[in-house]
């Protein structure tokens, strides 16, 4: 009897998050227009159009969202989402970001690997200010059907929720491809976060 109770113990503690080094919640899901109110997606970010949302949340909790912007040379990938956290601290030197920054950063580098691109190269994450948000930056540089690519993914906390951006575009000489990229981060800051 003392065996049954200690496993249902156990087991109640790991559904709550104890021990897990995440903060436990009782998570409840976000709707789609729970989601559409709390951030505003306008339908072009600069020369990208909106494409797509896609809801993670109704078959993993705490999954969020993403929305998705493309042009014919570029993608925006924003996602929205919060692991089933609640406390996401807002400074984003906290370990819990910086371990969710390392594991998103690890994660586009293990799939551009599988996607067997060529010539893959990553930078080391650093932290960023802009326009009063901090953010932690990676840059992968990588070849796929002959076409060389720049990827930036860049993480903060907004709204108690993770906030992730991948940006893929063109490495294309005749334009700053970094300036497309700094230019979509721009957009984003001003008319999503700023919101």
């Amino acid at each position: 009897m003392k065996i049954k109770i200690s496993i249902i113990l156990l087991v109640l503690l790991l559904l709550s998050g104890c021990g897990t080094g995440k903060k436990s919640i009782s998570h409840s899901l976000l709707s789609l227009d729970e989601f559409n109110n709390r951030f505003i997606f306008p339908e072009r970010l600069g020369q990208l159009k909106k494409v797509d949302i896609t809801n993670y949340e109704k078959d993993h909790p705490g999954g969020g969202y993403s929305v998705i912007y493309e042009s014919s040379n570029t993608r925006l990938d924003i996602f929205a989402y919060d692991q089933r956290i609640v406390d996401i601290p807002p400074d984003i030197r906290s370990e819990l970001v910086v371990n969710e920054f390392k594991y998103s950063a690890n994660a586009v580098f293990e799939m551009v690997k599988r996607e067997n691109y060529k010539n893959i190269t990553s930078s080391k994450g650093r932290y960023v200010s802009l326009h009063d948000h901090d953010f932690w930056i990676a840059e992968f540089e990588f070849t796929v059907n002959g076409l060389d690519r720049y990827s930036i993914l860049a993480l903060t906390v907004h709204r108690q929720k993770f906030f992730k951006l991948r940006i893929t575009t063109l490495k294309d000489k005749s334009i700053s491809y970094k300036n497309i990229v700094n230019e979509l981060i721009d957009e984003v800051i001003w008319k999503i976060l700023k919101i």
